[in-house]
């Protein structure tokens, strides 16, 4: 008996872990897009999106690799199939062409447009004939791109790799502006010494992306995460949005070496648990005052944009991808001579006929 039960143990330390499922590999199209995805100064690649898919990996046999490039790279990565999915990725109808995208949202953001702290561009009329760094193939640039348009307004875009680059040319004055998403602007411009004008424009949302026609059940897959951690205050999405969109901005690191020195030195000890305590209040006071002011200067960016939209002179409408309306001004209530209740319960082709609508797809 004892000498079957050692067989039937040999037999399984030898065969168990070879037949053990192997993890899935998922290749990410991974680009600098703080906070949700960047590349730490060793190499790491880390943020909340990063986090978020550490916990699906866990739970679902599923091993993410990273393959670091530009915002643009990886859009060619996703056509020749060396990545399976970029994160991030706002629809266009030319994307729509080669990339399935995911139905819920990463995230909601808009454009924003950065100066000097000591620069005299507060509207976007300022913006005549200056020089203004976009990413290369970002939506935020098109936005802006089109906002100047309309107003008839010259500028000259400087393009380059990622939203870290717009924002250095920026504070190096190679540039007069730079246009990024709300998100990375409110993280990271303290850090290179700008400002955020307060010229908002065009919110539109960002998803999950794989090849046409390739992995649809693993977008369904991240989708039905992204559903549930939305909604949960304590997950690991919401947790970690939080720990990366302020840096490092509260994270207190003390050692306090004095304690293997306790029993000969209570005198001491208490002196330094004094200082301790002092300077952990001070820090905390100012940690917290970081946080509220940076949490502040979102609330201001999202009331400078709802000022934006209901005081807009053009009608402004905000669909989804399907084409329904999730959001209308009063102008665009004046235009169409539709209430703007009545709006949000209509769709594109409501108001505009499919002929019509499939020449402007067209063009």
């Amino acid at each position: 008996m004892k000498k079957s039960l050692f067989i039937i143990i040999l037999i399984f330390i030898i065969y168990g872990p070879a037949h053990a499922a192997e993890p899935r590999i998922v290749r990410v199209g991974a680009f600098n897009f703080y906070p949700g995805i960047f590349k730490d100064s060793d190499g790491t690649i880390k943020g909340f999106y990063v986090d978020a898919l550490a916990e699906i990996a866990q739970n679902e046999n599923i091993r993410f690799e990273y393959v670091w490039g530009s915002w643009n790279e990886g859009l060619e990565r996703i056509k020749s199939g060396e990545v399976d999915i970029i994160t991030s990725a706002a629809y266009t109808p030319e994307r729509a062409l080669y990339m399935d995208y995911g139905k819920t949202p990463l995230l909601t953001v808009w454009s924003e447009l950065y100066v000097p702290l000591k620069s005299e561009i507060d509207n976007i009329t300022d913006m005549e004939r200056k020089r203004v760094a976009v990413m290369k193939g970002d939506f935020n640039a098109r936005n802006f791109i089109e906002r100047v348009s309309k107003f008839h307004i010259t500028v000259e875009t400087v393009e380059v790799a990622s939203f870290d680059e717009v924002f250095k040319a920026v504070s190096k004055g190679k540039v007069d502006a730079g246009v990024v998403n709300c998100t990375f602007g409110v993280s990271k411009q303290r850090d290179y010494g700008i400002r955020s004008t307060g010229i908002v424009f065009n919110p539109f949302d960002i998803f999950f992306a794989a090849a046409k026609g390739k992995n649809s059940e693993l977008l369904e897959l991240l989708d039905s995460y992204l559903i549930k951690w939305k909604h949960q205050e304590s997950s690991v999405y919401n947790r970690s949005r939080q720990k990366w969109s302020y840096g490092n901005v509260g994270k207190i690191e003390i050692i306090p070496q004095w304690i293997r020195y306790s029993a000969a030195a209570l005198g001491l000890i208490a002196l330094l648990f004094g200082l301790f305590t002092i300077l952990l209040r001070i820090k905390v006071k100012h940690a917290t005052r970081d946080i509220l002011e940076r949490e502040e200067m979102l609330k201001q960016s999202e009331s400078k944009f709802r000022s934006y939209i209901d005081n807009a002179p053009d009608g402004v409408f905000i669909t989804d991808n399907e084409g329904h309306y999730l959001e209308v001004n009063p102008a665009a209530s004046s235009i169409t001579g539709y209430s703007q209740e009545e709006l949000l319960s209509m769709s594109i082709p409501d108001l505009q006929p499919q002929e019509t609508l499939e020449q402007d797809m067209q063009v």
